[in-house]
């Protein structure tokens, strides 16, 4: 989280001084860009965490070999609304130009925007932790561990129940959604013992 405070930063600054520009015309595809190249830094900067993170929690002494080029993060990132992340950063733009003052437009941008990256964040690392846990481990099940203060009842509900880890519907399940899934070691079948 600390990484992509670094990069929200420095988005709120390009932000900023998009709307500080007297008298030029506003470079909205220069603006998009740069926000994009800046989400995609901290994406990867996740996917680096996540995997270290991921090697040292399940003791995994493989090498990972994920690579994370843009187009490798897309497989990570949220879709199932049919939008890229380059289609949802050109929405929050669009959405924002729609209100009438420069104050109004800078302070919704920058709220869309940083929470755009604070949801991929949860969203790539908890899908790069699968992909991790499915292709270097054998561990086959976990459980949902709720985000206890999301004020949702989705996430203030312990659901310790162990399932196999396709039949987990995935987190986060809103924005600023906290729960995650502990992936678990397999239990022994009874005919083991």
């Amino acid at each position: 989280m600390k990484k992509e405070s670094d990069i929200a930063e420095e988005i709120a600054k390009l932000i900023i001084n998009f709307f500080n520009q007297d008298g030029e015309e506003k470079d909205t595809q220069k603006l998009h860009n740069d926000i994009l190249a800046l989400t995609y830094i901290s994406l990867r900067q996740t996917c680096r965490l996540t995997v270290e993170m991921i090697k040292e929690i399940y003791d995994i002494e493989k090498d990972i070999d994920e690579q994370f080029s843009d187009s490798d993060i897309d497989e990570y990132t949220y879709n199932n609304d049919g939008l890229s992340l380059n289609k949802r950063i050109w929405k929050a733009i669009k959405k924002a130009q729609l209100k009438k003052t420069d104050e109004a437009q800078r302070s919704l941008l920058m709220f869309e925007i940083i929470r755009i990256l604070d949801n991929e964040t949860k969203v790539v690392s908890n899908k790069l932790t699968k992909k991790i846990i499915r292709k270097y481990t054998k561990i086959e099940y976990g459980y949902v561990a709720s985000g206890n203060g999301c004020n949702r009842d989705c996430c203030n509900v312990e659901d310790n129940v162990e399932k196999p880890i396709d039949e987990i519907d995935q987190p986060p399940y809103h924005p600023n959604c906290n729960c995650f899934v502990v992936y678990v070691e397999n239990e022994l079948d009874d005919e083991e013992w």
